[in-house]
């Protein structure tokens, strides 16, 4: 099969529109700038921990959001298995959510 080289790949995705989601972005700077000069038409949802250096494309915003609190997310596991947690369920919950 054909495998394209560099400038090939960079002209072949130039044209891709898409919502790209990237959890646990592990590049920054330099690298991020050629990932997003090189996808003009995709639309980034990238998230990252405050130790990844940011790109300097001017299009970023950066969002600071706050984890989920104990009561939360809890909460959130009771809706996902559609039911009340048992005490043994919502203690590792709580040492989970403590750990993370």
């Amino acid at each position: 099969g054909h495998r394209p080289d560099r400038d090939e790949l960079l002209a072949l995705v130039r044209g891709i529109g898409a919502v790209v989601t990237v959890d646990d972005l592990e590049i920054g700077g330099a690298a991020l700038d050629e990932l997003l000069a090189a996808t003009p038409e995709c639309a980034f949802l990238l998230a990252a921990t405050t130790d990844t250096t940011p790109g300097v494309d001017e299009h970023l915003e950066e969002v600071l959001l706050a984890g989920l609190g104990r009561g939360a997310s809890l909460a959130l596991l009771e809706k996902v298995v559609e039911r009340p947690l048992t005490e043994e369920e919502r203690n590792w919950a709580g040492d989970l959510w403590f750990e993370s």
